[in-house]
């Protein structure tokens, strides 16, 4: 299970990382909860599907500090550590530990405001829908998301470029999404895929988030909304 960006979100009213084998969370700085690098393993050791093995927390320690048994060490199970394993230094310094402390603590409110921003976002571009120039998310009833990205999914590549560029010269940064797993070199090189991804490909040339951040003004939401439906009518007039 991976939930990178899901940090207080759920699925089904179970919050993510409580369910499935792992769960893993990045604090990355781009990240609702952040402390410039930096994640969290949730190992679930007891659960409805098959265990994990059972010495999956004692590796994990293991791979976190170097590939040393330290954490033994420390526990005084044993007179001096040694390497054991695999490993690298994942362990936070205690100036991350301390952002990032104080951002858990926050964490409710940083992600209410996410949502709020989000719903705002979701209400005044919802009539554009209706000019089938582009798609704003859907999110299912049974799953609870946090706010992390608004995007809107249009027509075309060259639609998104479009976009893109006009709200660039407004003075609006947008993003189109990362290239795809499959398609990105190292993808090609290590991995396969199992049929056609075609909605895959289409989404990655037609996705472009808008800007949100936590401590971004309703103001400012304001001005990137009217700017994409200035967008939206001058690309209708044109077509």
């Amino acid at each position: 299970m991976f939930c990178l960006l899901a940090f207080l979100s759920s699925y089904r009213g179970r919050p993510v990382g409580t369910f499935g084998h792992f769960g893993c969370f990045s604090f990355h700085y781009t990240k609702n909860i952040i402390c410039g690098e930096g994640g969290a393993l949730c190992i679930n050791r007891q659960t409805n599907d098959i265990d994990p093995p059972r010495d999956t927390l004692e590796r994990a320690a293991v791979v976190r500090d170097k590939g040393t048994n330290r954490t033994d060490f420390l526990a005084g199970k044993i007179d001096r550590y040694q390497w054991v394993d695999v490993g690298s230094s994942f362990v936070l310094s205690e100036a991350s530990s301390a952002i990032l402390f104080a951002q858990l603590e926050c964490a409710p409110d940083i992600t209410a405001k996410r949502l709020d921003l989000y719903a705002c976002y979701q209400s005044s571009l919802k009539e554009l829908e209706n000019t089938g120039l582009m798609q704003i998310p859907l999110v299912p009833d049974h799953c609870q998301h946090n706010g992390h990205i608004f995007c809107i999914i249009l027509c075309s590549e060259e639609s998104l470029l479009l976009y893109q560029r006009k709200l660039k010269a407004l003075g609006i940064d947008s993003f189109a999404h990362y290239t795809p797993l499959h398609s990105s070199p190292a993808g090609i090189k290590f991995g396969r895929t199992n049929g056609p991804m075609t909605t895959t490909e289409r989404v990655h040339k037609t996705l472009l988030r808008l800007p949100i951040w936590v401590d971004m003004t309703y103001d400012e939401l304001n001005i990137v909304t009217r700017a994409v439906k200035t967008i939206t009518a001058e690309v209708m007039d044109i077509n």
